[in-house]
């Protein structure tokens, strides 16, 4: 979810396109699969964080240049 509302935020602000909302969120939610199992409120928000990272990384590298 966070990665999502991540790539949804900068597709508002005209950061990347509509299409890519969905690649950044399939490769954010690709490269972090070992946060699956997390069962504690600390993991969780720790893979929030992470998720959210790694898109506005994604989105740095394959989003709009100015």
């Amino acid at each position: 979810n966070a990665a999502n509302e991540e790539a949804v935020d900068s597709f508002l602000s005209g950061k990347i396109s509509f299409l890519q909302i969905g690649e950044s969120v399939i490769d954010v939610v690709d490269s972090l699969k070992k946060h699956t199992a997390s069962t504690t409120l600390v993991d969780i928000l720790e893979a929030d964080g992470e998720a959210r990272a790694s898109t506005r990384e994604w989105i740095g590298r394959y989003g709009k240049k100015e």
